[in-house]
């Protein structure tokens, strides 16, 4: 199934420049947020034994970079994140997936194509400090087929891209991950196609 969006036009937030990993990010009060917050971005699929999962990527942004996709530096390291979420859900918690693809030398404008490296997660219980599905300790693959910016020429903003993702997933708790030798695995796969934010 392809997944076909139209490329969203957000408007202009007030962004930084820092490193994700190190910002801290406004928690606003529920009177504060604006109609129709946090605006979607696009969408992945997560496909599992045979039946296929639509979830949603948002944009939290008030006051700093807090998209669920992005390019830029992030708890894994340099690379492409995408966190998206189940039933329309914004405040999910269980069934939330997370890819992370490791991208060491992307520079913006770029689709940086494949990599093996990277962490493939899908939430179990509340959060991903607890039951979870990870491919920590396995390759996976992310490739990511296009990227397209909004303001070419720019060295951070928001842009679209498209791709797919597969990855063998075995059952893990705690932080960091811990996997037992005789945990069930299973195979996970999906496109995306979403706006993301990006940063150097």
């Amino acid at each position: 199934m392809r997944l076909i969006l139209p490329v969203l036009l957000l408007a202009a937030l007030p962004l930084t420049l820092h490193p994700l990993a190190a910002q801290v990010v406004l928690e606003p009060s529920a009177e504060d947020l604006p109609p129709g917050y946090p605006p979607k971005l696009g969408l992945a699929e997560l496909v599992e034994g045979g039946k296929t999962q639509v979830l949603t990527t948002y944009d939290f942004s008030i006051g700093a970079f807090d998209a669920s996709a992005w390019f830029g530096e992030g708890i894994e390291a340099r690379g492409f994140y995408l966190t998206a979420y189940p039933d329309d859900n914004p405040d999910a918690r269980k069934g939330v997936l997370r890819i992370y693809g490791h991208y060491e030398s992307w520079t913006p404008g770029q689709a940086p194509g494949a990599t093996t490296e990277g962490l493939v997660e899908w939430s179990i219980t509340e959060g991903f400090r607890g039951r979870r599905w990870t491919s920590a300790g396995k390759p996976v693959e992310v490739v990511v087929d296009s990227f397209v910016p909004q303001e070419p020429g720019q060295t951070s903003g928001y842009g679209h891209v498209t791709g797919h993702y597969s990855a063998r997933v075995c059952s893990g708790d705690k932080d960091p991950v811990v996997v037992a030798p005789n945990a069930r695995c299973r195979e996970i796969s999906g496109q995306f196609e979403t706006d993301v934010q990006y940063s150097p």
